[in-house]
């Protein structure tokens, strides 16, 4: 029963390395398996534009009756966040797997080693860049994404939080007012409501729908524990038994 649960909820941990796609016959490179992880975001906000769009201006338009009013934009955005909050932690893990570098034991080369692989580098195993020996190193295949990892850092790790905390704040009123609507099963309907609880109700509702009326910040807490641990498996790397004390500390 144990095993059914972990593996029922192990789709909410969203990760292209556990699928493993370099083992088909296809050879995928790091280089592409990164890209498209940081990609996934823009990726899916360019299908939510033309899945609107579809809706809009061609299902609605052919299929009036099945639809009870015209769609409408602000529930793609609900569904979007969403998206990116499941991703969040896989970004955040992958990101910070470019700066996770260990010495390799027995290795006396006097380099660092990076915790992923890549058939370009020697054997597979991909050297650190180091500033102090930047000339030797500064086209190891792990340089090259050190730019793009901080970019991506900025935009996701930090970016999403900043953006949740500030419609969180910025709405709380209204945000409130729809969980104590939605408690005593109203405001499902524009009539019901007002057009600011409306709004925010299609819009980001999938950001505190899971908590009580005075609690909805409490998905940032829930935020800073994905970072939290994805910091942890960079910083204790080399130590499991670490690893696992401070992520009981930040889960419990």
């Amino acid at each position: 029963l144990l095993k059914q649960f972990y593996r029922f909820f192990a789709i909410f941990n969203l990760n292209i390395d556990v699928a493993a796609p370099e083992c088909i016959s296809v050879e995928i490179s790091y280089t592409v398996k990164f890209w498209f992880t940081m990609l996934l975001p823009l990726i899916f906000l360019v299908v939510m534009l033309l899945l609107y769009v579809f809706h809009r201006y061609v299902a609605y338009s052919l299929c009036r009756t099945r639809y009870y009013s015209r769609p409408d934009w602000h529930s793609y955005i609900s569904v979007y966040m969403i998206l990116v909050y499941f991703m969040y932690l896989m970004l955040v893990r992958k990101g910070l797997q470019i700066f996770t570098c260990n010495p390799i034991v027995p290795s006396t080369d006097g380099f660092l080693y990076t915790t992923f692989t890549d058939v370009s580098c020697p054997y597979g195993l991909c050297r650190c860049y180091d500033p102090i020996r930047h000339e030797e190193t500064k086209h190891f295949f792990q340089a090259q994404f050190i730019g793009p990892a901080w970019i991506f850092l900025i935009l996701y790790g930090a970016g999403f939080p900043v953006t949740t905390y500030c419609i969180i704040m910025f709405n709380k009123r209204q945000i409130k007012t729809d969980q104590i609507l939605r408690a005593n099963n109203l405001g499902y309907e524009l009539e019901l409501s007002t057009k600011a609880v409306w709004l925010v109700r299609t819009s980001f509702k999938h950001l505190y729908y899971f908590f009580k009326p005075g609690k909805v910040y409490w998905i940032l807490w829930i935020i800073y524990r994905k970072v939290a641990i994805s910091f942890i498996a960079v910083l204790f790397y080399s130590n499991p038994g670490f690893q696992l004390a401070f992520t009981i500390l930040v889960l419990f």
